[in-house]
């Protein structure tokens, strides 16, 4: 089992590929309903916080830490 340090070190600049609970995974490029989706998701999410003053909005598949042996690429993320 790899841990998420690791699997930054090896994979963290490559698309497509997650680890979970220690394993890496890959998959295929979304096609273009997903990024339309996503792209439609972020906008409101991002607008919404924008005017609130709440953190920020991610997307494009922005890798987040979930456990130690654990990350998956975001459509759209919030942080506060």
């Amino acid at each position: 089992a790899m841990t998420v340090d690791e699997f930054f070190k090896l994979h963290g600049s490559e698309s497509n590929v997650e680890l979970v609970r220690g394993q890496v995974v890959r998959y295929p490029m979304p096609g273009i309903r997903h990024g339309v989706v996503c792209l439609n998701a972020g906008s409101v999410v991002r607008e919404f916080v924008r005017a609130k003053k709440l953190g920020r909005v991610m997307g494009n598949d922005t890798l987040i830490r979930l456990t130690p042996d654990t990350t998956r690429g975001a459509d759209v993320a919030y942080v506060s």
